[in-house]
């Protein structure tokens, strides 16, 4: 589909990028999360993730880890 949206895009002529944005105050939250994630501490890692979606950060957990992208 993001394949798709980018020939739309592209036809259209509007440039598709997805940039993300480092942060040590980011990677650190990220890092917490997956620590209670390992811990099975759900509750902790659902918090961090509320707190880092309030601050405009989507994660996506993939097999190579987490990534996060900010909106």
């Amino acid at each position: 589909m993001l394949e798709l949206l980018e020939l739309m895009c592209g036809l259209l002529g509007i440039k598709f990028e997805e940039q993300e944005v480092s942060s040590p105050e980011i990677d650190k939250l990220v890092e917490q999360r997956q620590e209670a994630r390992k811990n099975k501490d759900w509750a902790l890692a659902d918090k961090i993730r509320d707190e880092l979606t309030a601050m405009g950060i989507v994660l996506e957990d993939t097999a190579a880890g987490v990534r996060w992208t900010k909106k």
